[in-house]
C-alpha cells in the first residue's frame, strides 16, 4: 500500500539535528542510548494523516509515495522544519511577569508566557531577554522514517483517533457513517473532557470523509460532581 495525501498512517520516527543529537524518538531503545528519560513516555508508532499538518511539513512530503515497511533518512530544511530563527521573537519581559507567577527566572529555563513558550537567555535588573522561537528553529533536520503501517479500515482509523485525543478510555464503535463514543468515569471528571470532545470531533470531520455524524452518550452517577 503506497502513502498519499490524507492517508492514515502509523510512523516510527527519530529526529535529530545534524550533530546527531536526538531531539525526539519512537524508539525505547533509541532514547535509552541518547540517555533520554523513557519513564513518563509512551514508545509506540504515532499515527498521523498525510497532509493534515500532524507533522511537520518535510516529514509529511517525505512519506507521501513510500509503501507499508519501507524506511528512508530524510534532510528537512528550516523552512519545512520548525521555521527559520525570528529575531522578532526574542524579547525583553517585565520582571514583574514572572513575579506575578511566583517564578525567579534564570538563563536557560523554559517560561511560558501569554501562551507562548520561551527559553530566558539573560535575567538582569528588571528586564528579561526570552527567546521565544522554537529551539529547533533554523536548523537542519535529519529524519529516519519507517512507515510501519498504511491504515485502511475505518473503525482503525477512528481508534486511533479516539487514543490521540482521549488520556483516558473512550468507547468507540462506528456504525455506517456514525460514531458512537462512550466515555468512563475519569474521562466525565477531566477538566479538559469538553475541549478533546470538540477538536476529536472537529479532526474527524477534517480526515475522515465516510463520517458524518458523531454521538457521545454521557452518563453521569450522584457524587461524580
Amino acid at each position: 500500500m503506497t502513502v498519499e495525501k490524507g492517508s492514515f498512517v502509523k510512523l516510527e520516527l527519530t529526529g535529530k539535528t545534524e550533530g546527531g543529537n536526538v531531539f525526539d524518538t519512537t524508539s525505547k531503545e533509541v532514547a535509552e542510548e541518547n540517555d533520554i528519560d523513557t519513564e513518563e513516555l509512551d514508545f509506540e508508532p504515532v499515527v498521523i494523516t498525510i497532509g493534515s499538518g500532524d507533522a511537520i511539513q518535510g516529514v509529511e512530503e517525505a512519506v507521501i509515495g513510500m509503501e507499508e515497511g519501507e524506511e528512508k533518512e530524510v534532510k528537512i530544511p528550516p523552512e519545512k522544519g520548525f521555521g527559520e530563527r525570528d529575531s522578532d521573537k526574542v524579547r525583553v519581559v517585565p520582571k514583574k511577569v514572572f513575579d506575578q507567577e511566583g517564578i525567579t527566572p534564570r538563563p536557560g529555563m523554559m517560561v511560558n508566557i501569554n501562551d507562548q513558550r520561551g527559553k530566558v537567555q539573560s535575567a538582569g535588573g528588571g528586564r528579561i531577554r526570552v527567546d521565544f522561537n522554537h529551539p529547533l528553529a533554523g536548523k537542519n533536520l535529519l529524519y529516519d522514517i519507517k512507515v510501519a503501517e498504511v491504515i485502511e479500515e475505518l473503525s482503525e482509523k477512528v481508534g486511533a483517533m479516539a487514543k490521540r485525543f482521549f488520556p483516558e478510555d473512550l468507547k468507540v464503535v462506528v456504525k455506517e457513517d456514525k460514531i458512537e463514543a462512550v466515555p468512563d468515569q475519569a474521562l466525565l471528571q477531566n477538566k479538559s473532557y469538553p475541549f478533546m470532545k470538540r477538536n476529536f470531533v472537529s479532526k474527524v470531520f477534517a480526515t475522515i470523509d465516510e463520517i458524518n455524524k458523531v454521538n457521545f452518550s454521557e452518563t453521569f452517577e450522584r457524587g461524580d460532581q
